[in-house]
């Protein structure tokens, strides 16, 4: 009876383990046609006698055979120690064997390396990642990604062995880089356009300035230009029309007179609009209260009421800084805009 159970049990196990087989060996072959559809190189080392071995397709992602790689490279002797720490020192002071193919990385990419294969070593990392470049057989530079594990430890923890897998991600790499480029370019070109914008809103607002002075400059050229008419060439052309003169040449006269009132009437017009801000309908008020026109008279002429025309003549003084000023508005008007 116990003899029975003992083999019952027994049996049991061997199909255990045999079904475990099974899934090992099922996703062994599933890894092994991955590696080989992909070209994904993979690579073991044994910490025992400090050796790295390398697939066909690590070799060949350097431009080597398996053959020419393993004679290019050498293998150094380590001595074992118990510790794990002591012996990653040991290989980080080193650079052992598996250093062969670390001995092909950038110099500048291989302190990141170094720590990750340590990390994992010393227990500080679940795994071991790194991007890194490599040197070819025809001396270009290559992007490798690698990935790696402990895959094995002895009866004291320590690990004996680390696997891992090594892929070309070169053109990524490429890739990344011409975005990065195109990306600094595109922050290079923004920056030179907001200073551009801002060169060019400096030049606006001196524009402005100028133009502000400009149009100063004209208003008080023509205020001048306006009153100097008024008070200096009208009395001699008024002189002129009433001394003798030939028929002839008094129509020459009214022509001159004529034609420096229509020159002083736009000027006058400008400074309307330009200072006093008056509406077309407030300039027309304007215009007939400086011919002397009553309130009546203004609102039969304009069709409007006289309350219309007195609240005209209200905003007129407002906009003309008159309101509740004592200033007679017929004798200012003709003062400032005969």
């Amino acid at each position: 009876m116990f003899q029975q159970s003992v083999r019952f049990d027994t049996d049991s196990e061997n199909e255990r383990i045999m079904e475990q087989m099974q899934v090992v060996m099922e996703s062994e072959r599933r890894l092994r046609h991955a590696v080989a559809s992909d070209k994904i190189g993979v690579w073991s080392i044994n910490y025992t006698d400090n050796r790295m071995e390398i697939t066909t397709d690590s070799a060949f992602l350097l431009g080597y055979s398996l053959e020419e790689f393993n004679e290019k490279c050498t293998t150094l002797d380590l001595p074992r120690v118990d510790s794990p720490t002591l012996q990653a020192k040991v290989i980080k002071e080193a650079r052992t064997a598996y250093y062969s193919w670390d001995s092909f990385i950038h110099p500048d990419d291989w302190p990141l390396v170094g720590k990750g294969l340590c990390d994992l070593f010393e227990g500080k990392q679940d795994c071991y990642e790194a991007e890194y470049r490599i040197r070819t057989k025809s001396g270009e530079w290559k992007w490798i990604l690698a990935y790696g594990h402990i895959s094995h430890f002895d009866e004291n923890g320590i690990p004996v062995e680390a696997m891992g897998t090594h892929v070309d991600i070169t053109s990524i790499k490429a890739t990344e880089i011409a975005l990065r480029q195109s990306e600094q370019a595109l922050q290079q070109r923004e920056k030179e356009l907001e200073e551009k914008a801002s060169a060019l809103e400096e030049a606006n607002t001196a524009l402005k300035v100028l133009l502000n002075k400009y149009s100063e400059s004209q208003h008080e050229i023509e205020a001048n230009v306006f009153e100097n008419v008024k008070q200096v060439v009208f009395p001699y052309i008024a002189k002129l029309k009433n001394s003798s003169l030939r028929e002839d040449q008094t129509a020459l006269v009214e022509v001159v007179e004529k034609n420096l009132q229509n020159i002083t009437s736009e000027f006058c017009k400008k400074i309307h609009v330009e200072n006093a801000s008056l509406t077309p309908k407030e300039i027309q008020i304007v215009n007939l209260i400086r011919e002397d026109y009553s309130s009546k008279e203004i609102a039969e002429l304009l069709i409007m009421s006289p309350s219309a025309v007195a609240f005209h003549r209200n905003n007129i003084r407002k906009k003309l800084n008159l309101a509740h000023k004592k200033v007679n508005l017929t004798s200012w008007l003709k003062a400032h805009f005969e």
